[in-house]
């Protein structure tokens, strides 16, 4: 019997989430890196804002890890992009290996992600005035658990990838306009 390594399958589960609907390329917008950071504001302060529990600590005491260059390259832009990705909300850099001890299976050490909630945005649907996305939201649950507190025990990946829909309008901007009421739970 061949196992098959912790990471493997986390990066599987997040990739399912993200292809579950993949972008419809019919008369598709072209975005610039501060289309996607606007669209990533209005998402984290919907999905994610500050006072929200997770596993029973707040996003502000977790931290958020957000994913720039996989959020990038789903919306088609290179990594160089970055330079020109600033966020209002205050965030680290997820790095590229933040989920790669950590899985939904195996109980793992899930030392790169840490305490931090990882989120990744995806695109869905895109035309030139409208986009859905899906915001990918994991964190570690670990073992011995206490809220607000840094446990080191082992955890598994948890999380949710809400769908947000966007409106662009007539100054260019990108509006948030409504949410899903379904929630897919990973």
């Amino acid at each position: 019997m061949r196992l098959i390594h912790p990471h493997v399958i986390a990066s599987v589960c997040l990739s399912a989430v993200a292809a579950i609907a993949p972008p419809s390329h019919a008369q598709r917008a072209s975005f610039t890196a501060r289309d996607v950071a606007w669209i990533a504001d209005q998402a984290l302060r919907v999905v994610v804002p500050p006072e929200r529990a997770l596993s029973g600590s707040t996003v502000a005491s977790r931290q958020i890890a957000f994913d720039v260059d996989g959020t990038l390259a789903a919306f088609s832009l290179p990594p160089s992009a970055d330079t020109a990705f600033h966020l209002e909300r205050n965030v680290t850099t997820a790095a590229p290996d933040a989920l790669s001890d950590c899985s939904q299976m195996v109980p793992g050490p899930c030392a790169h992600l840490g305490r931090k909630a990882h989120v990744l945005i995806t695109p869905i649907s895109v035309d030139r005035t409208h986009v859905s996305v899906r915001v990918i939201v994991g964190w570690a649950v670990r073992s011995a658990s206490v809220p607000d507190t840094v446990s080191m025990g082992k955890g598994f990946l948890v999380g949710f990838a809400p769908r947000l829909y966007f409106v662009r309008r007539a100054d260019g901007v990108w509006a948030f306009e409504r949410q899903d009421r379904s929630v897919i739970a990973m």
